[in-house]
């Protein structure tokens, strides 16, 4: 499933016993993990186990096994898995226990994970469209206190191509100086930097057009940064 159809799943409460999380966009990542760590309330303490780099599979099932306390679920969230033989995990996941919610991490499918992938409900964190990152900005803008227009959040996209967590605190920062207001393409020119990539396109294109002035002040902020 997409990131954008995780949650609307999730509160189904038709839940899988495993999960894969993977992809390129690392604010996506930690929003899916955000939303299962919710399945630990309200008692995380007890009902929410992360592992990192699990020495073996026997370490992910007995945190699998262990019944919820004072809660309905139990989260477990492994990471960093390695070359850890799953095998057994994959026979776990033949019977598995019906209150836990196991979550792999990683951002590229791990060789490990491969004998137990049709077991695995796989949570595609990859890029969003640009359609998508429009709304998720426009959304965003009013529950921080402030309007953005069509142009300036096209130019923030532009600008952190594309990249969640980019946007995501650009934007904050956005807000909070134009709380109450509405943010212009200005205000993103003054107060965001441009990203690499979008630095050597603007680049690419003032020498297309044959805009020396554009061209040479673009190559200085790229050499200077």
């Amino acid at each position: 499933m997409l990131f954008g159809e995780l949650k609307k799943h999730i509160k189904t409460g038709e839940l899988y016993p495993a999960y894969l999380v993977t992809g390129e966009d690392a604010f996506l990542i930690a929003s899916s993990l955000k939303f299962f760590r919710a399945l630990a309330e309200p008692v995380p303490d007890f009902n929410l186990s992360e592992i990192s780099a699990p020495e073996s599979a026997a370490t992910i099932i007995e945190a699998c096994e262990s019944l919820p306390l004072a809660g309905e679920r139990r989260v477990v969230i492994v990471g960093q898995i390695g070359k850890t033989d799953l095998s057994a995990v994959g026979k776990y996941l033949d019977d598995p226990c019906p209150t836990t919610t196991l979550v792999f991490v990683s951002a590229k499918p791990e060789p490990v994970l491969a004998k137990i992938m049709p077991k695995l409900a796989v949570v595609d964190c990859s890029k969003l469209n640009r359609k998508t990152i429009l709304s998720w900005i426009a959304a965003n803008s009013k529950e921080y206190g402030a309007g953005i227009t069509g142009s300036a959040a096209e130019l923030l996209i532009d600008y952190c191509a594309c990249d969640m967590s980019r946007i995501s605190a650009e934007l904050n920062k956005l807000c909070s100086y134009r709380v109450g207001g509405v943010i212009s393409e200005e205000d993103v020119v003054q107060l965001t930097a441009p990203d690499v990539d979008f630095k050597i396109f603007a680049l690419s294109e003032a020498v297309a057009g044959r805009n020396a002035g554009k061209a040479a002040a673009v190559l200085k902020n790229l050499t200077e940064s």
